[in-house]
């Protein structure tokens, strides 16, 4: 009963390990976009520069930290994430942040415009087509990480992909640590007999001393 008890012990440590890891995982993860989206005041608090617009100021692949900017903390020269009004609904990157240098701001009636455009000169050598109004703003650029994003622009063309990929490691690896769990273990495979609680191995081995027994006896 003790081999069995341990067994269920070891089976059941096996299974707690990756799930852990995968719940420590998700968890830091979800804790650390909240804190940054509670200690930036943005909803979108990182975004990933995948496009030239902003060369040689952010490269693709670069990771910006958004902070939440009120009208006045956005001046003439600061580079914001926005949404743009100017890219048709039917874009592929419609829903992509746009993230460019104002270089114009007017109040029209109550509410402020932002004139925006790309620093690259080769790629944007024109303002951008419409001024965005400060409800499209996400917030200003206050920090930067090179090219950390890499992967994820490579990736975007299959991005809608993606969660579906995820979805099958996460059935897949789920699958796998309940088999290993719930398989008959090399070691345990002997199992008790519910009455002798007794292995068929001992089971066996008690028969043949008792036959080898009976043929001595005989014997004498």
């Amino acid at each position: 009963m003790t081999a069995m008890k341990e067994s269920e012990e070891k089976n059941l440590k096996t299974l707690i390990k990756p799930v852990a890891v995968i719940i420590i995982i998700v968890g830091a993860i979800g804790v650390g976009y909240f804190s940054l989206t509670t200690y930036l005041g943005s909803s979108t608090p990182i975004v990933v520069v995948t496009s030239e617009s902003m060369h040689p100021v952010y490269w693709e692949g670069d990771i910006l930290f958004v902070k939440y900017a009120t009208p006045d903390e956005i001046t003439i020269g600061t580079d914001i994430v926005f949404h743009a009004t100017w890219i048709p609904a039917s874009d592929p990157n419609a829903n992509i942040p746009v993230v460019h240098r104002v270089i114009d701001k007017r109040l029209i009636n109550g509410e402020w415009y932002f004139w925006t455009q790309g620093v690259n000169p080769e790629t944007n050598p024109y303002p951008d087509p419409e001024p965005t109004p400060y409800s499209n703003v996400i917030g200003k650029v206050v920090f930067t990480i090179p090219r950390i994003g890499l992967p994820l622009v490579v990736l975007r063309p299959v991005a809608g992909y993606l969660q579906y990929l995820l979805i099958t490691i996460v059935v897949i690896l789920i699958v796998y640590i309940l088999y290993d769990y719930y398989k008959p273990d090399g070691k345990n495979r002997q199992v008790k007999n519910e009455r002798t609680l007794w292995t068929e191995e001992e089971l066996k081995e008690t028969e043949k001393i008792a036959g080898n027994r009976i043929k001595d006896e005989r014997e004498e």
